[in-house]
């Protein structure tokens, strides 16, 4: 960015693009060229026998909806999930 507070281009991801978009009027986000961002979940090993839960957990939330439901509470914008 330049002193004169004026972006020519900028790549990131696209929850990131369009929250900078909001503070730049007239600027515009190409979400059709942006790729993906895995997010991932990090367990100590000694509580790797959590995990088989914590996938339940997750796989049950995607299904039902709560995953969308979060992204879509927290005003991100850009993000899809995997089905």
């Amino acid at each position: 960015m330049e002193q004169s507070g004026r972006i020519d281009v900028f790549s990131s991801n696209k929850a990131i693009l369009y929250e900078m978009s909001d503070a730049f009027p007239g600027s515009r986000v190409f979400a059709d060229v942006i790729g993906y961002e895995s997010m991932s979940i990090g367990i100590l090993k000694a509580r790797a026998a959590t995990i088989p839960k914590i996938n339940d957990w997750i796989d049950g939330a995607m299904q039902q909806g709560q995953i969308n439901e979060m992204v879509k509470n927290s005003g991100l914008r850009g993000i899809l999930l995997a089905k």
